[in-house]
């Protein structure tokens, strides 16, 4: 076997087994959140109950989380290149009872957080979560307001348009630490500094109902398949043709070597 076709071999067996514990390590990771959910039972026994996830955070809003953020809110205009629906109910196929559309938001993070639709609530389906529309797009008559707030409504909205969200809130938050870097007069929010350093979660109550024992959300699991295992078996796929088109070429010149000592 030449060094080339080796170097081959041992790349896809690398990956072979990155594969492998990719979704050995997601299958354990998740068997632990099962493991060591331990419910209450106590304090917020409805969910157990499955009572209807508008009801429970009806309650659960008011005494809860408005407590989990006091800093110092600031702004950040981010652009949204997809639309977001907003639904009555967990269902795709359903009709949208809210639409925003692509262009330009701005996005207040800080206190409190999730009145910009940011931090959203955990529903009995994954991928989907239970959330305030995002603020009104930006436009040549609202630009120059400073605050921007959610309306007071919650809808059913689902997961992976929030992370498209996420992404963008993410880069201009930096964006943003640079001008204050840049100018110098004064140091940045202390929210700003937390988002840069944590990044921007969008199941911070998830993590909360699980350590309390009340809730185990299902957006709390880890897929055993994710996008890096789809890479990685394309690269697999990739490298496995040379090293076939090797193995062949290899195989024909020793044929031909056969064929000519018989001569």
């Amino acid at each position: 076997m030449k060094p080339t076709r080796a170097v081959l071999r041992c790349v896809i067996l690398m990956l072979l087994v990155s594969l492998g514990i990719s979704i050995a390590s997601a299958f354990s990771y998740n068997r632990y959140l099962e493991k060591n959910f331990v419910p209450n039972g106590k304090k917020w026994p409805m969910f157990e109950q499955g009572i209807p996830i508008e009801d429970i955070y009806n309650e659960y809003l008011d005494s809860t989380y408005y407590a989990f953020s006091n800093l110092t809110s600031f702004s950040i205009d981010i652009v949204l290149n997809h639309p977001i629906r907003y639904y009555h109910t967990p269902n795709i196929n359903s009709e949208p009872a809210v639409e925003l559309p692509e262009g330009r938001y701005r996005i207040e993070i800080g206190e409190p957080v999730f009145h910009q639709g940011i931090n959203t609530l955990p529903t009995y389906q994954e991928g989907w979560r239970y959330a305030r529309t995002l603020p009104e797009p930006l436009t040549l008559e609202n630009e120059k307001q400073e605050r921007f707030t959610s309306p007071m409504r919650w809808y059913y909205v689902r997961l992976e348009d929030l992370k498209r969200v996420k992404v963008q809130l993410q880069l201009g938050a930096q964006r943003l630490y640079i001008k204050f870097f840049l100018k110098g007069k004064r140091r940045p929010p202390a929210s700003l500094e937390r988002q840069l350093e944590y990044g921007v979660s969008l199941n911070n109550l998830d993590r909360i109902l699980y350590e309390n024992g009340d809730y185990l959300s299902p957006d709390l699991f880890k897929p055993l398949w994710d996008w890096k295992c789809t890479a990685l078996v394309i690269g697999i796929v990739l490298l496995m043709i040379p090293e076939r088109l090797l193995a062949r070429r290899e195989k024909t010149v020793r044929i031909g070597k056969s064929n000519q000592k018989a001569l």
